[in-house]
């Protein structure tokens, strides 16, 4: 391989080896997730074992100058990447280990029991199996901001919901709370006047317009106590 393509290829693998060691730094803060993130270093290890083919890179060579672990644990997560269920092989991994563990912690003779106190048998707690809401919630929080906000608005478009910006939903907020005082005074003069306030211009004047046009029907309206014009001619004829 040419320095510029063994160049090219070491750039390629670059991801592999930042994401993997990140996983494995975190799988060893032995938090709620630990497992996920070691499954996670696992199957991305057997990803780059198969680019490493792709590119005639000779992996073993590869993962020990970049991955932070023994050549013979990454063999181990390169084996549970590729198996057909990754996280049951990983967990049978683990029991392997910690039964080795208790083996070690054995006394070898009597004489060794007799002048030293043996030490208590400790077993990892298994982990529980995380739920469905865990497992998409920490596949959200690796992606990118704009691959996370392209599935979340997909998903609420799927409910009949749309997704906005927390700054167009407060606006939203405010003027619906206006509207509600709106109507809930309308049937008051401060009421109609606090209505007023929220129009534009042009309705303003439309409003005014139509208030004034209202109040000249009303004046013409003939006062029903009036006597008709038609009647008061008939009276004059009379006298």
């Amino acid at each position: 391989m040419t320095s510029a393509r063994a160049k090219a290829a070491i750039k390629t693998m670059a991801p592999y080896s930042k994401e993997i060691n990140v996983r494995l730094d975190k799988a060893k803060l032995c938090d709620g997730k630990a497992l996920d993130h070691r499954l996670a270093a696992a199957i991305k290890l057997a990803e780059a074992k198969q680019q490493c083919k792709t590119l005639s890179l000779s992996f073993d060579e590869w993962a020990t100058e970049n991955v932070d672990q023994g050549i013979d644990e990454i063999r181990k997560l390169v084996t549970v990447g590729n198996s057909d269920n990754p996280r049951q092989a990983l967990e049978d991994l683990r029991s392997t280990s910690n039964a080795r563990v208790r083996k070690s912690r054995k006394p070898k003779t009597n004489a060794l029991r007799s002048a030293q106190k043996p030490e208590e048998e400790t077993e990892t707690p298994a982990l529980p199996k995380p739920t469905p809401y865990q497992t998409v919630e920490t596949a959200l929080v690796d992606l990118p901001d704009r691959e996370r906000l392209a599935i979340v608005e997909r998903c609420a478009h799927k409910a009949g919901m749309t997704v906005r910006p927390s700054k167009d939903a407060r606006e939203l907020l405010s003027r619906m709370n206006k509207a509600e005082e709106t109507v809930e005074g309308i049937g008051t003069l401060e009421g109609v006047k606090k209505a007023y306030l929220t129009l534009g211009s042009e309705s303003q004047k439309a409003f005014l317009a139509w208030a004034v046009q209202r109040d000249a029907d009303t004046s013409a309206v003939t006062d029903p106590g009036e006597i008709p014009d038609i009647l008061k001619r008939a009276a004059s004829g009379k006298k």
